[in-house]
């Protein structure tokens, strides 16, 4: 039963996923480390995210959280439990190098750039050094005991994701310096025990390669974590001047894919932020409104390259809900509840059979509108979001 239920398996070995430990680990790290580079696009559109759902959000989970893989690896080896090293020494050794290189990485990137964080309170935020020890002990978790226990390896990772969730919520950290600081933990856990493997030629790990395995394997569940903008410029009503609309949302998903993979259903929730700006005088003034949009569509995937590249046309339904506003003064902005059909395409890439990024581009097919109040005496207007919008996903395979 268990050769039967294992498709993602078989996948994995004719798309060419099983090499070499540091191989898997590139695979893994650098491309993560590239979608983070590119995620400071959306630095400043996450935290006005942030500070329009959780601005008062405080709370030190995150601390924590960081080294709960490291310490349930280093109990279960202190229990006697087998993994993957054959001697406390050696997974050690490999703990001790993943730490040392994460470090090292972390702290030189940190002096070379001076990002200020999200807080204002230094200039010391790329990457998330408390991202990069998650991943970094949730990969040395992972290559101990993924082989013996899948859902270890998930349970990490979760853990380690949540750390990553914590440092954004707490205005820590921008959203680039957490998936850039999650790819240099891949790298740093896949490294240390690399090393460690050259001082033990003779000793080499058993099962440490458990990449394959998935917590469900008969079911193709993946996670997603999908980001969105779009940009307009409506008309302000008997103003005759135009205004520039901006959309962002980030939020979270499932994508299952039928036996087959021929047919795939999603579920996504996203949490939206919405910024007008508009002429005033000589300047300029802005308003902005929240909104939440949940949604399912269902696609057809097409596979090419040994399945890595998959192309996904989807028709989706969204409720597109506005947040309440707090009272004030002046003009404000408000999302106009209801449910609007949406056309997309998406492109995916498999890096690993775990990891993958999703580039997406779509349509609705009816209007949003956001209301917009009584303005300089004129009486309150309805404006139309942008009918396309862009955005990407990142993909963990469960």
């Amino acid at each position: 039963m268990a050769q039967a239920q294992q498709p993602l398996d078989s996948i994995a070995r004719e798309a060419g996923f099983e090499g070499s430990p540091m191989h898997h680990a590139f695979r893994s790290g650098l491309p993560l480390i590239g979608i983070g580079l590119g995620y400071n696009l959306y630095n400043s559109h996450v935290r006005d995210i942030r500070q329009a759902y959780v601005p008062k959000f405080r709370h030190h989970f995150d601390d924590y959280t960081q080294f709960a893989p490291l310490a349930v690896q280093l109990g279960l080896r202190l229990a006697k439990v087998g993994g993957s090293s054959r001697s406390l020494r050696q997974m050690l050794l490999g703990d001790l190098f993943a730490s040392g290189a994460m470090l090292i990485v972390v702290s030189t990137t940190k002096e070379l750039t001076a990002v200020q964080r999200p807080d204002g309170s230094s200039r010391n935020s790329f990457p998330s050094g408390h991202t990069a020890m998650a991943f970094t002990s949730a990969t040395l978790l992972h290559l101990e005991y993924g082989a013996r226990y899948p859902w270890l390896s998930s349970l990490a990772y979760a853990a380690a994701s949540a750390a990553g969730v914590g440092r954004i919520l707490n205005n820590r950290h921008w959203i680039g310096d957490v998936v850039t600081g999650a790819g240099v933990g891949i790298l740093s856990g896949h490294l240390g025990y690399w090393l460690s493997d050259l001082l033990f030629p003779r000793e080499q790990r058993r099962g440490a390669m458990a990449g394959s395995q998935r917590l469900f394997d008969d079911l193709d569940l993946c996670l997603l974590v999908p980001v969105r903008y779009a940009s307009h410029s409506p008309q302000l009503p008997s103003r005759g001047l135009r205004a520039d609309l901006v959309s962002a949302g980030i939020g979270l998903g499932l994508r299952y894919a039928s036996p087959q993979r021929h047919y795939t259903a999603h579920l996504e929730a996203r949490a939206e932020r919405h910024r007008l700006e508009y002429p005033e005088g000589e300047g300029s003034t802005a308003v902005q409104a929240a909104s939440m949009s949940l949604g399912v569509a269902v696609g057809r995937e097409f596979s090419f390259i040994d399945r890595r590249l998959r192309l996904e046309p989807m028709l989706a339904l969204e409720a597109f809900l506005g947040k309440g506003q707090e009272p004030q003064t002046g003009p404000s902005l408000s999302a106009v509840n209801r449910i609007v059909a949406r056309a997309q395409l998406s492109a995916s890439w498999c890096f690993t059979e775990r990891l993958g990024f999703r580039l997406d581009g779509g349509y609705y097919l009816g209007s949003r509108q956001l209301k917009l109040s009584e303005l300089g005496g004129e009486a309150p207007a309805s404006l139309s979001l942008s009918n396309w919008s862009v955005g990407s996903s990142l993909i963990f395979a469960l």
